[in-house]
């Protein structure tokens, strides 16, 4: 299973996104899809090693900061919006609708630069292999 897979949920629920819950439940999945992506991407190509900790979510941003500093603060922001609409009850119910704009935005964008981080990752190893032979 891809991290992409939780944005699935995100498209069979968007029709019925007037409902506060349901814009929760967007956002938390389309942190995950991410999560799980930029998790994919550092433990192939920086080494990261699953602990299977909560701290994980803090270990996979940190690492990935290590190849970009954009990618980590968005993820950072992302996980913050997650953290607010699982656990912010009392949130007024624009404000979840804003959050899930910026979180949208946010995952694509950090989706988007994880496959072009992974296209250069694969093309320094090519050449590096490559020069070696």
């Amino acid at each position: 299973m891809r991290g992409t897979d939780f944005l699935k949920t995100v498209e069979v629920l968007r029709p019925y996104a007037t409902d506060e819950w349901i814009v929760r439940t967007q956002i938390g999945r389309a942190y995950y899809a991410t999560f799980w992506e930029a998790r994919s991407f550092v433990e192939t190509h920086l080494g990261y090693v699953r602990s299977g900790r909560a701290s994980e979510h803090r270990e996979v941003a940190t690492r990935l900061a290590f190849s970009d500093q954009q990618a980590f603060r968005a993820l950072s922001r992302l996980r913050v919006i997650r953290n607010a609409a699982d656990y912010d009850d009392g949130m007024h119910p624009g404000a979840v609708g804003n959050l899930w704009v910026e979180a949208e935005t946010l995952s694509a964008w950090v989706i988007t630069r994880l496959a072009e981080l992974t296209q250069d990752a694969i093309e320094a190893e090519n050449a590096a292999e490559g020069s070696a032979t």
